[in-house]
């Protein structure tokens, strides 16, 4: 998940019992090794149509209204989903009518027609106000309960915020992380174990190196770090955790940045770094995903300008696959299967688009998500059948909102 920035603020209340709410957060970050083998990146080609009987499928969008109100930013919500489909949103903004508390949204199973099967249903299923996270830079589904886990600042009314991670179950429970490189860090990155026993963390600071570190989501014990080694500065973007590899993509360089992927194992023994647009002069990574095969896929702009190219690239030990696809302002990646989904700010039409890309054949949509507004999330199931974006559209009332794309 991309790395997001973080501001002093937000208290953890006492405990709070979830009537309804059966969730939990946990997550894995990992910061790139600047040893570098021999990488082989490729030209960008321009993607082909959609062949016949195959590639991107028809799509249909509908749209649920968030409670709540954006950040000044543009930002909604973070979003999680289950093996079964079911969605979580986790909003950014405080609750203004709770104070110092959150919102966590279950939508269920969300579609084009609306949440859960029965049209006489809510928009949204249920809402609940949780202890507050500032800043939260990961929700996902915890696999060994199938509760909700939310990384952030969290902390107790009068003491020193700090970075932890809230579990929520049938109650909230908060356990903070003590690590230097999270006191002193700006940036953060986060990113879960695919079996939930560890949260992966890669710190970024103006004048230290990165730092990965690997957590235990349930006490916040530090299992392992290690400093990145890159050129320069670097600063971390985005990391994803799959099979018994960590990616992180960051920006490397001194001055120009230039966009490299880095791998560990689940140890966190380095296991080098790619360069993700060698051809450009210069490069800015945006998201990354690892699929289970151990291929990473990531978004990056390339070139300077108002409009940077916009670029989806696919990593296979050191072959560099790249791709140009339409729009700017990328703010999301997903990836199942063969298909990845990439939320932008300014699609081909200028508007909030969700990119839908055929990754066996090279084949894209553009959905056009509302007519004016921000791409926050986006979230796929495991199918890849249905997309959830989460932004907010610019209509009268500027509410955030939920988009199902199948």
């Amino acid at each position: 998940m991309r790395s997001s920035p973080l501001a002093a603020g937000g208290a953890l209340a006492a405990a709070l019992v979830l009537a309804a709410c059966t969730s939990s957060v946990s997550g894995t970050a990992s910061a790139p090794s600047t040893s570098s083998p021999g990488t082989s990146a490729s030209t960008p080609t321009d993607p082909p149509a959609p062949p016949d009987g195959g590639g991107v499928p028809d799509v249909r969008v509908g749209a649920v209204p968030l409670p709540g109100n954006g950040t000044d930013d543009g930002g909604a919500a973070l979003l999680a989903a289950d093996g079964d489909g079911d969605v979580v949103a986790f909003l950014r903004e405080l609750s203004a009518e709770g104070g110092d508390l959150s919102t966590v949204l279950t939508l269920g199973r969300l579609t084009p027609d609306g949440p859960g099967s029965d049209p006489d249903e809510a928009s949204v299923l249920t809402e609940d106000e949780v202890p507050a996270v500032d800043d939260p830079v990961l929700v996902a589904v915890d696999p060994r309960t199938g509760g909700i886990l939310v990384a952030g600042l969290i902390g107790e009314p009068g003491d020193d915020v700090r970075f932890g991670v809230l579990s929520l179950t049938d109650r909230a429970t908060g356990v903070l992380i003590d690590a230097p490189a999270l006191t002193a860090s700006e940036t953060v990155a986060a990113a879960l174990s695919p079996d939930g026993g560890t949260l992966y963390l890669l710190t970024g600071a103006p004048d230290a190196a990165p730092v990965l570190l690997a957590v235990d989501p349930t006490d916040g014990a530090v299992l392992a770090s290690v400093e990145v080694a890159a050129p320069g500065t670097s600063t971390p973007q985005a990391l994803a955790a799959a099979g018994d590899e960590v990616v992180a993509v960051l920006d490397a360089g001194n001055g120009t940045p230039s966009a490299v992927l880095a791998r560990w194992d689940a140890d966190l023994s380095p296991l080098g770094t790619v360069a993700l647009a060698s051809d450009a002069a210069t490069s800015s990574a945006v998201d990354v995903t690892l699929r289970p095969d151990g291929t990473a896929v990531a978004v990056l702009t390339t070139g300077t300008g108002a409009e940077p190219a916009l670029r989806l690239v696919t990593v296979d030990g050191d072959d560099v696959t790249a791709l140009e696809l339409p729009g700017t302002s990328p703010t999301a990646l997903a990836a199942s299967g063969d298909l990845a989904a990439v939320a932008v700010l300014d699609g081909p039409a200028g508007a909030p688009t969700l990119l839908v890309v055929d990754l066996a054949s090279g084949a894209s949509t553009a959905v056009e998500l509302c007519g004016g507004g921000t791409t926050d999330d986006v979230v796929l199931s495991d199918d890849g059948a249905t997309a959830w974006v989460s932004g907010v559209c610019h209509n009268e009332d500027r509410d955030p909102t939920v988009w199902a794309v199948a």
